[in-house]
């Protein structure tokens, strides 16, 4: 009996074009190919993405408007992400978790602009509220990437690699999302306690924060970062299996 890893009869590309498929694992390689691709280019959307974001890097537009360098890496992440989408139903929520993901990465480049305006001007509240909104979604975005990488790992019955994608999920919430959540209600508290403005608290809590907490808050990045290169050389694997499995063999 043969096992099936994708239950639909077809796919649908990021082009619209609707591409069939047989029932066999074996002989559905335009699955794992649209899966690799797109987990490939999620990972590197995510590393140039990292590295221009703690690098501090920006860009000048229009002459007057800075914005963040990193929404390079997060257009390279949509389209990893719509490479996704043209994969079919890989679970039974696949579509619903990479528009998700997708939503969150279109907020990151709405966000952009208020970092480098909090940057300039710390104490304006507005531009606080929409970084606070960039961290959140940023945050989001990696925990909902890994569970993208659990549903793949799911359907290739690889239970190591679910479980391992579930765990690194769990890290962005306990590493990032949860310190985020608690520094905000301490700061509010504080600005309440001694009458000062929550802006302020916030940007001193920023700039005293030592070396080691920024690079704790890395590992949910580079676990994520690890899971997406597992899920795209797994996808590769079954992809080249199915190749050499399809050639014909020749007495």
């Amino acid at each position: 009996m043969t096992a099936t890893v994708m239950s639909e009869p077809e796919v649908s590309s990021p082009t619209g074009q609707v591409i069939p498929v047989t029932g066999d694992n074996d002989l559905q390689p335009v699955r794992f190919l649209f899966l690799a691709k797109g987990f490939s280019r999620v990972f590197w959307g995510l590393l140039i993405a990292m590295i221009l974001f703690f690098g501090n890097a920006s860009v000048e537009v229009f002459h007057f408007v800075r914005v963040p360098a990193y929404i390079a890496g997060s257009a390279l992440v949509a389209w990893g992400l719509w490479m996704l989408s043209g994969a079919g139903a890989v679970g039974a929520q696949w579509r619903t978790h990479v528009r998700m993901v997708m939503a969150l990465v279109f907020l990151q480049v709405y966000f952009a602009p208020f970092f480098e305006w909090w940057k300039m001007s710390p104490h304006v509240l507005i531009y606080l509220a929409n970084v606070l909104g960039l961290l959140l979604v940023s945050m989001l975005a990696l925990f909902w990437v890994n569970v993208l990488a659990a549903d793949v790992f799911r359907r290739l019955s690889n239970r190591g690699g679910q479980i391992e994608a579930w765990v690194f999920a769990g890290s962005v919430i306990l590493l990032m999302i949860a310190p985020l959540v608690l520094t905000v209600i301490f700061c509010l508290v504080a600005a309440l306690r001694y009458q000062t403005e929550f802006e302020f608290e916030i940007w001193q809590t920023v700039v005293r924060l030592p070396i080691w907490v920024y690079m704790i808050l890395t590992i949910p990045c580079s676990l994520t970062l690890i899971v997406s290169w597992k899920v795209k050389e797994l996808c590769y694997g079954r992809l080249a299996e199915g190749d050499r499995e399809a050639k014909p063999t020749h007495g």
